[in-house]
């Protein structure tokens, strides 16, 4: 995969595609030649040596730096005078950038920096992969088209399958677009970030009740849980007190609250709102532009998200909790658990215990 495609979730229906792969360059680093990959894996697609020793290498170093930073201006200025220059027509460093751009969370900057210079012939198609999954994420899937047609144009067969699912994401997207309510307004979701227990706003100044934090912790925040394979949560998000809709919100704000009185956390919840009348309720696993959203309109600086599943049949419930990285944009570690009316409190307990730890 590029650096996109496990957080978007898209899948390519034809059978000969590979469930997982490994596509693109690290988005920390430069592309190097690799062994033969194991089988069911696609050939990786970047076939640019590694950047040199020379002096264009610190510079990018130093920019990836700023972004982890995430200093983006000072970054995006370091970029600027390395694509000036004759070295930003190397394929090698344009894969670079836009893989740690990507890596860090700063997908807008991609087609800013790298669209207008961007030749598929030239540069070859790692760089028009992490182009096109920007687009993805952006949701712009005229764009992408435009960049999917350039890499076919490419004629390489080991890439064919692989370009087949992105040409069926963007086909999903664009069906979504022209599906949109009447008067072409899609379905707005806010986020709402609860970035303290909720029980204590409105008496979070009293002495000694919550601890103090530094510039220093991380932050770690709670996505609300997504309702996979259920196909009412159009009318279960119009019922704000049912059962499963309320379970979706309260286990991100139970979670959160659990891990903020660690003196090494800061955390945050984070609430779907459709418009001002009803909660959001997600049908489908969060993607990249769920995260994006998140870490732009939360206010603060997010270190980790945690997101999940919950499937529920005939009272058994079924959790699955994903812990995600935002500088490396990579996910960590899983967490499944289920339980049943009569076991809930105990495998409860323990999954708290078990994160918290």
């Amino acid at each position: 995969m590029g650096f996109f495609d496990r957080l978007l979730g898209k899948s390519n229906p034809r059978p000969s595609e590979p469930s997982s792969a490994n596509g693109s360059p690290p988005a920390d680093s430069a592309p190097e030649p690799s062994p033969a990959p194991p089988p069911g894996t696609p050939p990786e697609t970047a076939s640019s040596p590694a950047v040199d020793p020379g002096p264009v290498a610190p510079r990018l170093q130093e920019a990836f730096e700023q972004l982890e930073l995430r200093n983006l201006e000072g970054a995006q200025k370091i970029y600027e005078e390395i694509l000036a220059s004759p070295a930003g027509d190397r394929p090698d460093v344009l894969v670079r950038i836009s893989g740690d751009l990507g890596s860090t969370g700063h997908v807008e900057t991609i087609p800013q920096l790298i669209a207008p210079l961007y030749d598929a012939e030239r540069h070859g198609p790692a760089t028009g992969i992490n182009l096109l999954q920007a687009y993805l994420a952006l949701r712009n899937p005229e764009a992408a088209q435009h960049v999917l047609d350039l890499l076919f144009d490419l004629k390489k067969p080991e890439l064919e399958d692989r370009l087949w699912g992105f040409s069926n994401a963007i086909g999903e997207m664009m069906v979504s677009g022209r599906n949109a309510p009447a008067g072409g307004k899609a379905t707005s979701v806010h986020l709402v970030s609860i970035s303290k227990p909720i029980w204590a706003y409105g008496i979070e100044d009293l002495p000694g009740l919550l601890p103090e934090k530094n510039a220093k912790t991380k932050t770690v925040a709670f996505a609300q849980i997504t309702l996979p394979e259920n196909e009412e949560t159009e009318e279960l998000r119009k019922q704000p007190e049912e059962a499963l809709g309320r379970l979706t919100r309260g286990i991100p704000l139970w979670l959160a609250d659990s891990l903020y009185f660690s003196p090494q956390y800061s955390t945050l919840a984070a609430v779907g709102m459709v418009g001002q009348d009803h909660y959001m309720l997600f049908p489908a696993a969060w993607t990249a532009d769920n995260i994006r959203q998140l870490i732009e309109t939360s206010g603060s600086t997010i270190d980790y998200i945690v997101t999940g599943d919950l499937r529920e049949h005939e009272g058994d419930f079924h959790l699955q909790l994903r812990l995600w990285e935002i500088k490396g944009f990579r996910e960590r570690k899983t967490f499944e658990v289920r339980w049943t009316p009569g076991n809930a409190d105990k495998v409860l307990a323990e999954l708290q215990q078990h994160l918290r730890m």
